[in-house]
Protein backbone atom coordinates (compact mmCIF):
# COMPACT_ATOMS: atom_id res chain seq x y z
CA UNK A 1 0.00 0.00 0.00
CA UNK A 2 1.45 3.39 -0.79
CA UNK A 3 0.17 6.26 1.12
CA UNK A 4 1.64 9.60 1.56
CA UNK A 5 2.82 9.97 4.96
CA UNK A 6 2.62 13.55 5.05
CA UNK A 7 -0.81 14.08 3.76
CA UNK A 8 -3.01 16.46 4.86
CA UNK A 9 -6.54 14.77 4.12
CA UNK A 10 -7.90 12.75 7.11
CA UNK A 11 -9.21 9.91 5.30
CA UNK A 12 -5.68 9.27 4.25
CA UNK A 13 -4.16 9.86 7.75
CA UNK A 14 -7.06 6.97 8.73
CA UNK A 15 -5.81 5.12 6.49
CA UNK A 16 -2.43 5.17 7.50
CA UNK A 17 -3.54 4.09 11.14
CA UNK A 18 -5.31 1.36 9.78
CA UNK A 19 -2.00 0.37 8.29
CA UNK A 20 0.12 0.96 11.03
CA UNK A 21 -1.71 -1.09 13.39
CA UNK A 22 -2.17 -3.91 10.97
CA UNK A 23 1.13 -4.33 10.84
CA UNK A 24 2.08 -3.25 14.79
CA UNK A 25 4.16 -0.31 13.99
CA UNK A 26 3.12 1.74 17.20
CA UNK A 27 5.34 4.50 16.36
CA UNK A 28 4.10 5.23 13.32
CA UNK A 29 0.29 4.68 14.39
CA UNK A 30 1.44 7.18 16.98
CA UNK A 31 2.74 9.87 14.38
CA UNK A 32 -0.28 9.69 12.62
CA UNK A 33 -2.94 9.88 15.10
CA UNK A 34 -1.32 12.84 16.46
CA UNK A 35 -1.74 14.59 13.39
CA UNK A 36 -5.35 13.52 13.15
CA UNK A 37 -5.76 14.78 16.37
CA UNK A 38 -5.22 18.25 15.30
CA UNK A 39 -8.27 18.00 13.42
CA UNK A 40 -10.88 18.69 15.59
CA UNK A 41 -13.89 17.24 14.38
CA UNK A 42 -11.50 13.58 14.28
CA UNK A 43 -10.00 14.53 18.04
CA UNK A 44 -12.83 11.50 19.54
CA UNK A 45 -11.18 9.16 16.63
CA UNK A 46 -7.49 10.00 17.31
CA UNK A 47 -8.26 8.96 21.00
CA UNK A 48 -9.16 5.47 19.81
CA UNK A 49 -5.90 5.52 17.64
CA UNK A 50 -3.27 6.96 20.24
CA UNK A 51 -5.18 4.47 22.69
CA UNK A 52 -4.30 1.19 20.24
CA UNK A 53 -0.61 2.19 20.05
CA UNK A 54 -0.02 2.34 23.69
CA UNK A 55 -1.83 -0.56 24.14
CA UNK A 56 1.04 -2.42 21.32
CA UNK A 57 3.01 -0.77 23.12
CA UNK A 58 2.14 -1.89 26.80
CA UNK A 59 1.48 1.38 27.94
CA UNK A 60 -1.98 1.26 30.17
CA UNK A 61 -1.68 4.63 32.12
CA UNK A 62 -1.35 6.25 28.55
CA UNK A 63 -3.30 4.52 26.48
CA UNK A 64 -6.65 4.83 29.51
CA UNK A 65 -5.73 8.47 29.40
CA UNK A 66 -6.55 8.40 25.42
CA UNK A 67 -9.61 6.45 26.09
CA UNK A 68 -10.95 8.67 28.76
CA UNK A 69 -10.52 11.63 26.51
CA UNK A 70 -12.74 10.03 24.39
CA UNK A 71 -15.30 9.12 26.68
CA UNK A 72 -15.76 12.59 27.51
CA UNK A 73 -16.87 13.11 23.54
CA UNK A 74 -19.33 10.78 23.70
CA UNK A 75 -21.95 12.65 21.60
CA UNK A 76 -19.50 12.91 18.57
CA UNK A 77 -18.77 8.73 18.93
CA UNK A 78 -20.88 6.69 16.93
CA UNK A 79 -22.12 3.34 17.18
CA UNK A 80 -18.71 1.76 15.75
CA UNK A 81 -16.63 3.90 17.39
CA UNK A 82 -18.61 3.57 20.87
CA UNK A 83 -17.89 -0.32 20.76
CA UNK A 84 -14.16 0.45 19.81
CA UNK A 85 -13.85 2.41 22.70
CA UNK A 86 -15.71 -0.03 24.82
CA UNK A 87 -13.77 -3.07 23.28
CA UNK A 88 -10.24 -1.12 24.31
CA UNK A 89 -11.84 -0.43 27.42
CA UNK A 90 -12.12 -3.87 28.37
CA UNK A 91 -8.24 -4.96 26.48
CA UNK A 92 -6.95 -2.28 29.00
CA UNK A 93 -8.81 -4.41 31.66
CA UNK A 94 -10.97 -1.62 33.10
CA UNK A 95 -14.27 -2.97 34.01
CA UNK A 96 -15.74 -0.09 35.72
CA UNK A 97 -15.69 2.77 32.84
CA UNK A 98 -16.19 -0.24 30.45
CA UNK A 99 -19.70 -1.16 32.86
CA UNK A 100 -20.72 2.35 32.43
CA UNK A 101 -20.24 2.37 28.18
CA UNK A 102 -22.21 -0.89 28.01
CA UNK A 103 -25.00 0.39 30.36
CA UNK A 104 -24.78 3.93 27.79
CA UNK A 105 -25.14 1.33 24.52
CA UNK A 106 -27.78 -0.26 26.06
CA UNK A 107 -29.77 2.81 27.62
CA UNK A 108 -29.67 3.15 23.29
CA UNK A 109 -31.04 0.22 22.81
CA UNK A 110 -28.01 -0.98 20.68
CA UNK A 111 -28.58 -4.86 20.37
CA UNK A 112 -25.42 -6.30 19.26
CA UNK A 113 -23.89 -10.25 20.02
CA UNK A 114 -20.85 -7.92 20.49
CA UNK A 115 -21.90 -6.68 23.48
CA UNK A 116 -23.21 -9.54 25.36
CA UNK A 117 -19.57 -10.90 24.67
CA UNK A 118 -17.99 -7.54 26.08
CA UNK A 119 -20.36 -7.72 28.99
CA UNK A 120 -19.31 -11.57 29.97
CA UNK A 121 -16.04 -10.43 29.73
CA UNK A 122 -16.32 -7.30 31.85
CA UNK A 123 -18.68 -9.98 34.74
CA UNK A 124 -14.94 -12.37 34.08
CA UNK A 125 -12.58 -9.55 35.11
CA UNK A 126 -14.95 -8.69 38.13
CA UNK A 127 -14.59 -12.24 39.01
CA UNK A 128 -19.10 -12.24 39.33
CA UNK A 129 -19.39 -15.73 38.05
CA UNK A 130 -23.11 -15.73 38.12
CA UNK A 131 -22.77 -12.89 36.11
CA UNK A 132 -21.10 -14.71 33.22
CA UNK A 133 -23.36 -17.44 33.89
CA UNK A 134 -26.30 -15.53 33.36
CA UNK A 135 -25.01 -14.28 29.98
CA UNK A 136 -23.44 -17.38 28.48
CA UNK A 137 -26.06 -19.69 28.58
CA UNK A 138 -25.67 -22.43 26.36
CA UNK A 139 -28.44 -21.09 24.44
CA UNK A 140 -27.18 -18.01 23.54
CA UNK A 141 -24.14 -19.23 22.95
CA UNK A 142 -25.39 -21.75 20.15
CA UNK A 143 -27.61 -18.63 18.92
CA UNK A 144 -24.89 -16.47 18.06
CA UNK A 145 -24.06 -15.79 14.14
CA UNK A 146 -20.48 -14.98 14.72
CA UNK A 147 -18.42 -18.03 15.78
CA UNK A 148 -15.56 -16.10 17.40
CA UNK A 149 -18.12 -14.41 19.61
CA UNK A 150 -19.91 -17.96 20.67
CA UNK A 151 -16.58 -19.33 21.23
CA UNK A 152 -15.56 -16.49 23.78
CA UNK A 153 -19.47 -16.94 24.98
CA UNK A 154 -18.33 -20.64 25.47
CA UNK A 155 -15.30 -19.94 26.92
CA UNK A 156 -16.22 -17.34 29.72
CA UNK A 157 -18.92 -20.10 30.68
CA UNK A 158 -16.34 -23.12 30.80
CA UNK A 159 -13.99 -21.06 33.19
CA UNK A 160 -16.89 -19.82 35.52
CA UNK A 161 -18.17 -23.57 36.06
CA UNK A 162 -15.39 -24.56 36.33
CA UNK A 163 -14.71 -21.83 39.50
CA UNK A 164 -17.66 -23.64 41.01
CA UNK A 165 -16.40 -26.87 40.56
CA UNK A 166 -18.60 -28.07 38.39
CA UNK A 167 -15.94 -29.89 36.18
CA UNK A 168 -17.73 -31.89 33.29
CA UNK A 169 -20.35 -29.17 32.90
CA UNK A 170 -16.76 -26.95 32.38
CA UNK A 171 -14.89 -29.17 30.05
CA UNK A 172 -18.35 -29.48 27.44
CA UNK A 173 -17.94 -25.90 27.40
CA UNK A 174 -14.40 -25.79 26.45
CA UNK A 175 -15.15 -28.35 23.97
CA UNK A 176 -18.03 -26.91 22.30
CA UNK A 177 -15.70 -23.73 21.94
CA UNK A 178 -12.90 -25.94 20.06
CA UNK A 179 -15.18 -27.40 17.54
CA UNK A 180 -16.39 -24.38 16.66
CA UNK A 181 -12.68 -22.93 16.28
CA UNK A 182 -11.80 -26.18 14.17
CA UNK A 183 -14.52 -25.28 11.52
CA UNK A 184 -12.98 -21.75 11.53
CA UNK A 185 -10.16 -20.99 8.64
CA UNK A 186 -6.67 -21.11 10.38
CA UNK A 187 -4.05 -19.31 8.37
CA UNK A 188 -1.60 -21.07 7.25
CA UNK A 189 1.97 -20.90 8.89
CA UNK A 190 3.90 -22.39 6.66
CA UNK A 191 6.09 -25.60 7.32
CA UNK A 192 5.81 -27.40 10.87
CA UNK A 193 8.82 -26.02 12.28
CA UNK A 194 9.14 -29.22 14.48
CA UNK A 195 9.06 -31.79 11.61
CA UNK A 196 11.50 -29.13 9.73
CA UNK A 197 14.06 -29.29 12.76
CA UNK A 198 14.05 -33.30 12.03
CA UNK A 199 16.65 -33.61 9.50
CA UNK A 200 18.49 -30.63 10.29
CA UNK A 201 21.36 -30.53 13.39
CA UNK A 202 21.69 -27.47 15.45
CA UNK A 203 24.44 -25.37 14.76
CA UNK A 204 26.48 -24.07 17.64
CA UNK A 205 28.04 -20.23 17.22
CA UNK A 206 31.57 -20.24 15.85
CA UNK A 207 34.42 -19.15 18.99
CA UNK A 208 35.28 -16.73 16.38
CA UNK A 209 32.23 -15.04 15.57
CA UNK A 210 32.78 -11.14 15.50
CA UNK A 211 29.84 -10.68 18.25
CA UNK A 212 30.52 -7.50 20.29
CA UNK A 213 29.87 -7.31 24.17
CA UNK A 214 25.99 -6.47 24.89
CA UNK A 215 25.81 -4.08 27.78
CA UNK A 216 22.67 -5.90 28.82
CA UNK A 217 22.94 -10.04 29.61
CA UNK A 218 19.94 -11.24 27.59
CA UNK A 219 17.44 -14.22 28.68
CA UNK A 220 15.04 -15.90 26.99
CA UNK A 221 12.20 -17.26 29.07
CA UNK A 222 10.92 -20.36 27.05
CA UNK A 223 8.51 -22.75 27.42
CA UNK A 224 5.53 -24.63 26.27
CA UNK A 225 2.54 -22.64 26.25
CA UNK A 226 0.45 -22.29 30.05
CA UNK A 227 3.65 -23.15 31.69
CA UNK A 228 3.82 -20.56 34.22
CA UNK A 229 6.30 -17.62 32.61
CA UNK A 230 3.74 -14.84 32.48
CA UNK A 231 3.66 -15.43 36.85
CA UNK A 232 7.55 -15.73 36.22
CA UNK A 233 7.86 -12.23 34.08
CA UNK A 234 5.66 -10.42 36.03
CA UNK A 235 7.72 -11.24 39.54
CA UNK A 236 11.05 -10.64 37.32
CA UNK A 237 9.79 -7.39 36.22
CA UNK A 238 9.39 -5.76 39.45
CA UNK A 239 13.07 -5.12 39.61
CA UNK A 240 14.12 -2.07 38.44
CA UNK A 241 17.77 -3.80 36.85
CA UNK A 242 15.51 -6.48 34.64
CA UNK A 243 13.34 -4.91 31.54
CA UNK A 244 11.07 -7.59 30.02
CA UNK A 245 10.18 -7.62 26.30
CA UNK A 246 6.80 -9.74 26.51
CA UNK A 247 5.28 -11.79 23.93
CA UNK A 248 6.38 -10.09 21.19
CA UNK A 249 7.79 -12.11 18.40
CA UNK A 250 10.45 -10.19 17.08
CA UNK A 251 12.84 -13.65 15.74
CA UNK A 252 9.82 -14.05 13.20
CA UNK A 253 10.75 -10.88 11.94
CA UNK A 254 14.21 -12.67 12.00
CA UNK A 255 13.31 -15.88 10.52
CA UNK A 256 11.98 -13.71 7.58
CA UNK A 257 15.23 -11.54 6.95
CA UNK A 258 16.68 -15.06 6.51
CA UNK A 259 14.35 -16.59 4.08
CA UNK A 260 14.44 -13.01 2.28
CA UNK A 261 18.33 -13.41 2.28
CA UNK A 262 17.54 -16.82 0.27
CA UNK A 263 18.15 -19.07 3.37
CA UNK A 264 15.54 -22.08 4.01
CA UNK A 265 15.19 -21.65 7.18
CA UNK A 266 16.30 -23.71 9.80
CA UNK A 267 17.98 -26.01 7.05
CA UNK A 268 20.38 -23.20 5.70
CA UNK A 269 21.32 -21.71 9.46
CA UNK A 270 24.98 -23.23 8.84
CA UNK A 271 25.07 -20.96 5.55
CA UNK A 272 24.68 -17.80 7.25
CA UNK A 273 27.63 -15.74 7.26
CA UNK A 274 29.39 -13.64 10.48
CA UNK A 275 28.73 -10.68 8.54
CA UNK A 276 25.03 -11.76 8.07
CA UNK A 277 24.51 -13.04 12.15
CA UNK A 278 25.56 -9.37 12.79
CA UNK A 279 22.96 -7.70 10.83
CA UNK A 280 20.24 -10.08 12.33
CA UNK A 281 21.29 -9.50 15.59
CA UNK A 282 20.97 -5.51 15.14
CA UNK A 283 17.95 -5.84 13.63
CA UNK A 284 16.48 -7.72 16.42
CA UNK A 285 18.09 -5.16 18.85
CA UNK A 286 16.54 -2.03 17.49
CA UNK A 287 13.62 -3.98 17.14
CA UNK A 288 13.54 -4.76 20.72
CA UNK A 289 14.46 -1.40 21.77
CA UNK A 290 11.42 -0.10 20.40
CA UNK A 291 9.68 -2.02 23.17
CA UNK A 292 11.67 -1.16 25.90
CA UNK A 293 11.60 1.54 28.63
CA UNK A 294 14.88 2.95 29.81
CA UNK A 295 17.06 -0.61 28.95
CA UNK A 296 20.24 1.37 28.98
CA UNK A 297 20.16 1.20 32.79
CA UNK A 298 19.69 -2.02 33.11
CA UNK A 299 21.43 -4.98 33.51
CA UNK A 300 19.16 -7.58 32.28
CA UNK A 301 16.99 -8.10 29.63
CA UNK A 302 13.76 -10.50 29.22
CA UNK A 303 12.41 -12.01 25.99
CA UNK A 304 9.67 -13.53 27.49
CA UNK A 305 8.02 -15.36 24.39
CA UNK A 306 7.27 -19.42 25.17
CA UNK A 307 7.52 -20.96 21.64
CA UNK A 308 10.83 -19.51 20.99
CA UNK A 309 11.22 -23.04 22.48
CA UNK A 310 11.27 -24.11 18.96
CA UNK A 311 14.10 -21.74 18.07
CA UNK A 312 16.94 -22.32 20.53
CA UNK A 313 19.93 -22.50 18.02
CA UNK A 314 18.55 -18.95 15.92
CA UNK A 315 18.93 -17.62 19.50
CA UNK A 316 22.42 -19.05 20.00
CA UNK A 317 23.56 -17.93 16.85
CA UNK A 318 22.33 -14.71 17.63
CA UNK A 319 23.71 -14.36 21.16
CA UNK A 320 25.99 -16.99 22.06
CA UNK A 321 26.28 -15.59 25.37
CA UNK A 322 22.03 -15.67 26.19
CA UNK A 323 20.77 -16.99 29.12
CA UNK A 324 18.12 -19.22 28.93
CA UNK A 325 14.92 -19.93 31.69
CA UNK A 326 13.02 -23.31 31.16
CA UNK A 327 9.48 -22.49 32.64
CA UNK A 328 8.07 -26.10 33.68
CA UNK A 329 4.33 -27.18 34.77
CA UNK A 330 3.02 -30.87 34.60
CA UNK A 331 2.91 -31.51 31.24
CA UNK A 332 -1.16 -33.09 32.22
CA UNK A 333 -1.88 -29.50 33.57
CA UNK A 334 -0.32 -27.42 30.56
CA UNK A 335 -2.40 -29.61 28.16
CA UNK A 336 -5.61 -29.47 30.27
CA UNK A 337 -4.87 -25.32 29.88
CA UNK A 338 -4.05 -24.85 26.08
CA UNK A 339 -7.53 -26.78 25.31
CA UNK A 340 -8.90 -24.51 27.78
CA UNK A 341 -8.10 -21.28 26.07
CA UNK A 342 -9.40 -19.27 23.39
CA UNK A 343 -6.52 -18.63 21.39
CA UNK A 344 -6.04 -16.52 18.74
CA UNK A 345 -6.01 -19.18 15.91
CA UNK A 346 -3.13 -19.62 13.87
CA UNK A 347 -1.03 -22.49 12.48
CA UNK A 348 0.79 -23.43 15.99
CA UNK A 349 -2.81 -22.80 18.22
CA UNK A 350 -4.16 -24.68 15.95
CA UNK A 351 -3.15 -27.85 17.78
CA UNK A 352 -4.89 -26.77 20.73
CA UNK A 353 -8.25 -27.23 19.72
CA UNK A 354 -8.50 -30.68 20.82
CA UNK A 355 -6.89 -32.82 23.35
CA UNK A 356 -4.95 -35.18 21.16
CA UNK A 357 -3.96 -32.04 19.36
CA UNK A 358 -2.62 -30.76 23.07
CA UNK A 359 -1.10 -33.92 23.88
CA UNK A 360 0.78 -34.66 20.97
CA UNK A 361 1.93 -30.78 20.14
CA UNK A 362 3.19 -30.77 23.89
CA UNK A 363 5.22 -34.54 23.09
CA UNK A 364 6.74 -32.96 19.85
CA UNK A 365 7.79 -29.64 20.65
CA UNK A 366 9.42 -30.85 24.51
CA UNK A 367 11.31 -33.80 22.96
CA UNK A 368 12.59 -31.18 19.97
CA UNK A 369 13.80 -28.71 23.22
CA UNK A 370 15.36 -31.97 24.99
CA UNK A 371 17.28 -32.44 21.84
CA UNK A 372 18.28 -28.79 21.94
CA UNK A 373 19.72 -29.43 25.66
CA UNK A 374 21.65 -32.13 24.70
CA UNK A 375 23.36 -30.83 21.55
CA UNK A 376 23.59 -27.29 22.14
CA UNK A 377 26.07 -25.85 25.17
CA UNK A 378 22.91 -23.69 27.14
CA UNK A 379 23.30 -21.54 29.96
CA UNK A 380 19.93 -23.18 31.08
CA UNK A 381 17.87 -22.39 34.47
CA UNK A 382 15.16 -24.29 35.39
CA UNK A 383 11.75 -22.83 37.24
CA UNK A 384 8.91 -25.01 37.89
CA UNK A 385 5.13 -23.34 38.08
CA UNK A 386 4.61 -25.74 41.34
CA UNK A 387 7.69 -24.86 43.15
CA UNK A 388 7.17 -21.06 42.08
CA UNK A 389 3.61 -21.88 43.98
CA UNK A 390 5.21 -23.90 46.81
CA UNK A 391 8.31 -22.24 47.45
CA UNK A 392 7.78 -18.66 45.91
CA UNK A 393 10.95 -17.19 48.58
CA UNK A 394 13.17 -20.33 47.79
CA UNK A 395 12.42 -20.21 43.80
CA UNK A 396 12.31 -16.62 42.86
CA UNK A 397 15.61 -16.29 45.08
CA UNK A 398 17.08 -19.36 42.36
CA UNK A 399 15.89 -17.00 39.67
CA UNK A 400 17.59 -13.93 40.98
CA UNK A 401 20.63 -15.32 41.53
CA UNK A 402 21.25 -17.00 37.84
CA UNK A 403 20.69 -13.37 36.94
CA UNK A 404 23.17 -12.61 39.12
CA UNK A 405 20.58 -9.84 40.34
CA UNK A 406 20.09 -8.54 44.31
CA UNK A 407 16.32 -8.57 44.79
CA UNK A 408 14.92 -5.50 46.45
CA UNK A 409 11.24 -6.61 48.29
CA UNK A 410 9.28 -5.59 45.62
CA UNK A 411 8.84 -8.59 44.27
CA UNK A 412 7.33 -9.94 47.28
CA UNK A 413 4.10 -8.15 46.44
CA UNK A 414 4.33 -8.40 42.47
CA UNK A 415 0.48 -8.46 42.44
CA UNK A 416 0.04 -5.08 43.30
CA UNK A 417 2.44 -3.92 40.56
CA UNK A 418 1.08 -5.75 38.06
CA UNK A 419 -2.39 -3.62 38.48
CA UNK A 420 -1.37 -1.20 36.57
CA UNK A 421 0.39 -3.10 33.80
CA UNK A 422 -1.10 -4.09 30.63
CA UNK A 423 -0.61 -7.62 30.03
CA UNK A 424 -2.08 -9.12 27.27
CA UNK A 425 -1.81 -13.15 27.99
CA UNK A 426 -4.53 -15.52 28.93
CA UNK A 427 -2.93 -15.27 32.68
CA UNK A 428 -3.43 -12.00 33.46
CA UNK A 429 -6.33 -12.27 35.99
CA UNK A 430 -4.10 -14.75 37.69
CA UNK A 431 -0.95 -12.50 38.13
CA UNK A 432 -2.88 -9.65 39.61
CA UNK A 433 -4.17 -11.70 42.40
CA UNK A 434 -2.11 -13.31 45.37
CA UNK A 435 -0.15 -16.43 44.72
CA UNK A 436 -3.04 -19.03 45.12
CA UNK A 437 -2.76 -23.42 44.72
CA UNK A 438 -5.76 -24.14 42.74
CA UNK A 439 -3.95 -24.31 39.26
CA UNK A 440 -1.70 -27.00 40.66
CA UNK A 441 -2.24 -30.20 39.66
CA UNK A 442 -5.58 -29.06 38.76
CA UNK A 443 -5.72 -31.93 35.93
CA UNK A 444 -6.71 -34.67 38.69
CA UNK A 445 -10.42 -32.72 38.38
CA UNK A 446 -10.14 -33.70 34.44
CA UNK A 447 -8.69 -37.11 34.78
CA UNK A 448 -11.23 -39.40 33.39
CA UNK A 449 -11.09 -36.71 30.20
CA UNK A 450 -7.27 -36.80 29.87
CA UNK A 451 -6.66 -40.21 30.68
CA UNK A 452 -6.98 -41.52 26.87
CA UNK A 453 -3.82 -39.44 25.58
CA UNK A 454 -1.77 -39.83 28.88
CA UNK A 455 -0.08 -42.05 27.29
CA UNK A 456 1.40 -39.45 24.79
CA UNK A 457 3.08 -37.38 27.33
CA UNK A 458 4.61 -39.94 29.72
CA UNK A 459 7.99 -40.20 29.32
CA UNK A 460 8.59 -36.90 29.21
CA UNK A 461 6.31 -36.62 32.59
CA UNK A 462 8.74 -38.92 34.21
CA UNK A 463 11.42 -37.30 32.77
CA UNK A 464 10.84 -33.97 34.27
CA UNK A 465 10.37 -35.61 38.17
CA UNK A 466 6.06 -35.39 37.97
CA UNK A 467 3.91 -37.66 39.73
CA UNK A 468 2.67 -39.97 36.91
CA UNK A 469 -0.97 -40.12 36.69
CA UNK A 470 -2.40 -43.38 37.69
Amino acid sequence: IALDATAGNANAIIKLCNLYQTIRNADGLLTQAARLAAIPDLFPEAQLWLATAHQQLGNRPQGLAHLDQAKTRLSQLDKNQLFRLLGLYVQFHAPEPAQELLDFCRERQFEDELLLELQAQVYFESQNTQGVLDIATEDIAAACTDPAIARRLYYYRGKSLEELGEYAAAFESFRQMNDLARRMQVPSGGADIVQAWRDVSPTEPSPSADVEPSPCRRIFVVAFPRSGTTLLETVLDTQPEIATLSEVDLLLDTRNDIERIGIEYPKGLSALTHEQINQLRNRYTASAEAYLEDSQDCSVVIDKLPLNIMHVPLIRLLFPDAGFILSLRHPLDVCLSCFQQDFLLNSEMAFFTSLAGCFTRYRDVMTLFERFRRDCDLDLHIVRYEDLVENFERTATGVFDFLGIRPDDSYRSFHTANREKLINTPSRSQVIRPLYRSSRFKWQHYRDFLQPHAHHVRALIETYGYPEPE
